[in-house]
This record gives structure tokens, sequence and C-alpha cells, in this order.
């Protein structure tokens, strides 16, 4: 039937040319609209153009946020949008490299990304505020956390740093804790010149230096080297990590600090969003309570597996009392102050903001 039906078409069209239009073929009495019908069978026959997104992120194929929310939330933009917009996760930084990746979404070598600004050295310095030790609870699924970076992002850094992006939702790793690789740390006076790695940012040697260590810049995808050679003693890093970095191999000792972590956001260069229609924008949008909800789920579950899989590999877990956690909190507190007046001193609202969090805080 349907080449029965596309040969008349083709028929009518070729006498079309000849007979100056579709309409004039039959009188409009036997046959009225005959071009509107040909139109939209041929349009009928024609899917709709998919949108393809190239989904970045740095962290290794065996992370659980890979499995437990990015594909996941992948495959229901494509659910949800009947296949019209359809979405590919490429991890261990197969798009660029971890402190590229915003230069990368925003020139397009990707079209959505996880970002870590703290990682991308010098940047984005107000982001640090999430790595001071005690100000902003670690749990990314805790409300108040989830509140107080939403603030953070929307009042803050998004207006100042992140305005040629499209922010979909924001995140934050599980608290830092000191991940040692031949000596352990049972007290305040067993970290003090020990070289200790961090992540990025401004905020991590402060936090060292106030508790006596050396601090040495190290990226994610170098840590288990520089352990594994005693490159650095320790890494200040999430638990999630002995897993998904595989560092429960090169680590001994686990003291656990529960510091402040790096803040991420998963956001989309704007020529990408743009080019979605706004119910395909509406649909990705519906979606951010379900990506806060699993991402949450997921950190949760990440630190869990990296406790199981420390404890699989001999790893000791060491717990301060709290007398001495007491004492860790005594060396940290000129931390928040040296951090806003470096800010301040920068141009930067670092002041504005921190009240704004304490306040946040405060009615907990």
């Amino acid at each position: 039937m349907k080449r029965m039906l596309l040969g008349c078409v083709y028929v009518l069209m070729a006498m079309a040319a000849f007979m100056g239009g579709i309409d004039s073929l039959l009188p409009s009495a036997e046959l009225p609209g005959l071009s509107t019908v040909i139109l939209s069978t041929a349009s009928a026959q024609t899917p709709a153009k998919q949108v393809r997104l190239k989904f970045a992120t740095h962290v290794p194929k065996i992370h659980h946020s890979i499995k437990g929310l990015l594909e996941p939330w992948a495959a229901e933009v494509e659910k949800r949008t009947e296949g019209r917009v359809k979405v590919t996760v490429y991890s261990d930084q197969q798009l660029g490299r971890l402190p590229e990746m915003y230069d990368d979404l925003v020139r397009g070598t990707s079209d959505i990304a996880v970002i870590i600004p703290g990682f991308i050295m010098g940047r984005f310095p107000l982001e640090g505020v999430f790595h001071l030790p005690i100000l902003v609870p670690g749990d990314d699924a805790d409300p108040t956390c989830i509140a107080v970076r939403t603030m953070v992002y929307e009042k803050y850094l998004t207006p100042l740093y992140f305005k040629d992006v499209k922010v979909l939702w924001t995140g934050r790793y599980g608290p830092g804790s000191f991940l040692l690789g031949a000596k352990p740390v049972r007290k305040l006076e067993d970290l003090r010149s020990k070289i200790i790695g961090f992540g990025g940012g401004r905020t991590p040697p402060l936090i060292l230096k106030a508790l006596g260590a050396a601090a040495e810049s190290i990226q994610s995808q170098d840590v288990y080297t520089s352990l594994e050679k005693k490159v650095i003693d320790g890494m200040l890093f999430p638990l999630s990590t002995l897993r998904a970095y595989r560092l429960a191999e090169v680590v001994k000792y686990v003291a656990r600090t529960d510091f402040g972590s790096a803040s991420n956001f998963t956001a989309m260069r704007l020529a990408a969003w743009n080019s979605l229609s706004p119910a395909d924008q509406k649909i990705i949008t519906d979606l951010i309570p379900w990506a806060l909800q699993a991402q949450g789920k997921t950190y949760r579950n990440d630190d869990e597996l990296g406790i199981e899989a420390g404890k699989k590999a001999g790893v000791e877990f060491i717990e301060f009392s709290p007398e001495e956690t007491q004492r860790w909190v005594e060396a940290l507190k000129p931390v928040d102050k040296q951090w806003v007046a470096e800010m301040d001193a920068l141009g930067l609202p670092a002041t504005r903001m921190y009240n704004d969090i304490v306040q946040m805080m405060s009615k907990k």
C-alpha cells in the first residue's frame, strides 16, 4: 500500500512540474487539499533528527558513579525524550584531561561534562570554600549541604565563572581523609614533616600547613604512582578512591578526618543546550532532582565500596578519639580566616559568601 501511495506521489509531483501545481491536477471539489495529504505523508516517512551528545568524565570505568549515575541518567534522557536525545558517556578522560575539561566543554570537544573546579588550578579560587575542613557538611546528600551548595553556585560561582555553560546539577565528593603509604598517622604530631598530596585548589595547602605537613599538588591520575614510588607519604583524598583508583593496592593506613572536599558540577555547553527543543530542555531540567538523588546514593556507596576494598587489601583504618579530634580542630581554626582574607585580597566576595554559609549553617 505504501509503495502504491509513494508511486502516486512521484507521478503527481512530476505532472505538477508541468501543470503549475499539484492541486490543479484534479478538480478541487473531488479531492480538496491533495497537496497537504501528500506532504503530510512524505513527512511521516522522515524521522526527526536525533541529537547526539558526548558526556565527558574523568572517572575510570570501574567508578561506581558510571553505573550508578551517569549511564542511568543518559538512558533516562533517551527514554524520556523518546529517542530524540542520545547521550554517550566517555570515561577515563577519553575526551580530554581533567584540568582542561571545562575549556574542552566550552569549545565543543564534549557536550556535557563533570567539572571539578578545584582541579583546574587557579581558575576558580572561590570554589575553595568547599575545601574548608569544618565549615560545610561533607555528605553530598545531606540536605544542608545541598542547600549551601546550591546557594553558593547560583549566587556566586556561576555568575562569576560559569556563564558560558548551562549548569545542570552540582555535587560534592566524600570528605577527605589521609590515605598513607608506609607510616600511620595516629596523632597530630605524626603528620608533621610528611609530604601529603592534594588534588587542587588553594585551600588544601592551607590545611596541610596548619597541621604541620608539606603539601604537594598531584593530579588524580598520578596519585597511584606517586604513592607507589613514595614521591608522597600520603594523599588527602576521599575514601572512594581506594577502589575507584585502586589506591588500596598502595595504601597501608587511612586516618579518618572527614575534612571538606571538592565540589563538582555537571554542565552542558550552551550551543548543545540551545540545540534542544524547549520540550526536551524541560525534560532534562525535570530530571535534576532524579540526578541529585541518584548522585547522593552513589557517592555514599562509593565511600562504602572504598572502605570495603581497603579492608580486603589489609588497609588499617584509624579513628581519632574525641580529644585528639579536638586538637586537630584547634590547629585548623586559623585556616578559615586566612582563606577568606586571601580571597578578599583578590577582589572576590569571600566574606559575604562565607557569612551567607555561616548563617545557613546556624539554622541547621
